[in-house]
């Protein structure tokens, strides 16, 4: 890959996190928190005391004002009817200033959502919206759980190329149980028919017990991963992260700064935190999340605090997923020479073609594309303690080799 020209967060901005703990029916796959079919007493009880944590966090922590990014996730924040979503921008916009130019992203489940909510979305300000699809093959659908009404979708996604969001981003998933890359031809055929903006296409993990369960593919991820790459590239799209490919090679903000910013701050039950180099993890229970502030506490159940040969480490790791990273920038910033620190693991990926060193700065090859979470478990192989901890206490502790 080409070296990436994506700013790097600065110390002085802070990127916003609001989780919406609700769905209308939960999909196989998903480990995030959520629950299904609650009633509009919960949400609305669920908004006021978002508004508290809000409150709470912002007295106690000292965070930059200047936002960078926002992102409403799930859940799924279009379970919210327009009122709801009303209420939950007017809290945002009373306690946070999100000027015009913050990437303000939206997931939105395109099977629970309309015009109106729509609208509203883009009267507060969302310019990003990020539609789940992970499919449109109606065999691996029910194999997921998954809702899909394909003429609502489609629907609901002209109608928000109509509206002129900034972006538009799909989602889809690959990996799937019994998928086969022949499988993949109905969901290219659907994103040459939207032509959105971007795609995210991640490789499905067997997280949940349900998925476990189930028979997985015999297909081999990096198979998937390469005829994928090529099939986007006929449509037009350039390849700029491991998952993302884009006709103007930016990804999501939000998602590129979660492990990079200094400053991520988060709200709702499961929510994560960063504040310099250490995590902070919400607790993942509605009701305790409601007795801790009830409490006047902090929902907070865990922390993970890095040291800075760690942080460079990680940095590095996340950083090479986006194409390539500059040493001396992570050098200075957490005060260690990383080829000092990783000089044998960083040679060892060059002479297997998976990296190429230009100067001070690594390029992640395509062969190290292909493989890119065998390339991070590489470089934080003399971290495999910190790596298992980080992983756990993030929720992404599958995997792990």
């Amino acid at each position: 890959m080409r070296k990436n020209n994506i700013p790097l967060p600065s110390e002085n901005e802070t990127d916003l996190y609001f989780h919406i703990p609700f769905c209308v029916q939960k999909c196989a796959y998903c480990y995030f928190y959520s629950l299904e079919r609650q009633d509009a007493a919960s949400v609305d009880r669920y908004l006021t005391y978002l508004e508290k944590e809000i409150i709470l966090k912002k007295a106690e922590w000292d965070f930059p004002k200047k936002i960078r990014a926002v992102y409403v996730g799930g859940g799924t924040p279009t379970y919210l009817s327009p009122d709801f979503l009303e209420k939950l921008f007017g809290i945002l916009h009373t306690h946070f200033e999100i000027g015009k130019n913050v990437e303000f992203t939206m997931e939105v489940n395109p099977n629970v959502c309309d015009e109106r909510k729509l609208d509203v979305m883009k009267k507060n300000g969302v310019n990003r919206l990020s539609f789940g699809i992970q499919t449109v093959d109606p065999e691996l659908l029910k194999k997921v759980k998954r809702l899909f009404n394909r003429e609502s979708v489609v629907r609901n996604i002209e109608y928000a190329k109509k509206l002129r969001f900034k972006t538009i981003n799909l989602d889809f998933m690959f990996n799937l149980p019994n998928q086969t890359v022949d499988m993949l031809a109905g969901d290219v055929a659907f994103i040459r028919d939207l032509d959105p903006s971007s795609v995210y296409w991640y490789e499905t993990k067997n997280v949940t017990e349900y998925m476990k369960g189930v028979n997985a593919t015999p297909v081999a991820a990096s198979v998937f991963d390469s005829h994928i790459w090529n099939e986007m590239k006929s449509l037009g799209y350039r390849r700029t992260m491991t998952e993302f490919y884009s006709k103007n090679d930016i990804p999501c903000r939000y998602t590129f700064d979660f492990l990079l910013a200094d400053y991520v701050v988060s709200f709702g039950p499961f929510a994560i935190s960063k504040y310099r180099n250490t995590y902070f993890k919400n607790v993942s229970d509605l009701r305790k999340y409601y007795g801790y502030l009830d409490a006047g506490a902090l929902p907070i159940v865990q922390q993970f605090d890095m040291k800075p040969a760690e942080g460079a480490a990680s940095f590095l790791s996340y950083l090479i997923r986006f194409g390539s990273a500059d040493l001396g920038s992570i050098d200075r910033k957490f005060g260690v020479h990383l080829e000092s620190v990783l000089g044998k693991e960083i040679d060892a990926l060059v002479n297997y073609g998976f990296l190429k060193k230009t100067g001070g700065c690594l390029l992640l090859t395509r062969a190290g594309l292909l493989r890119t979470p065998d390339v991070q478990i590489a470089l934080l192989r003399k971290y495999q303690h910190f790596l298992s901890s980080l992983n756990v206490f993030l929720g992404r502790e599958y995997g792990l080799k």
